[in-house]
């Protein structure tokens, strides 16, 4: 992101809008959804999406980890 913003801009940054304004409408449908997305996403699609759902982030480890379930119960 310092180094190259503009590269950033596009592969993360509008991607994460595109991926947002789909989800937005998923939730309009569903109660629930699930959305696996890689790491350098999830802060911008949180903050995107933290206004329209409850989220709970499960990272990769934390399913290796066999941590994940304290996150959603």
């Amino acid at each position: 992101e310092k180094y190259f913003p503009n590269i950033k801009a596009i592969l993360i940054d509008e991607r994460n809008e595109f991926m947002a304004s789909h989800l937005k409408k998923y939730l309009e449908r569903y109660d629930i959804i699930v959305a696996v997305v890689g790491e350098g996403h999830v802060f911008g699609l949180e903050k995107l999406l933290k206004e329209y759902a409850l989220l709970t982030t499960i990272h990769l480890t934390e399913l290796r980890e066999e941590r994940w379930m304290e996150k959603i119960l």
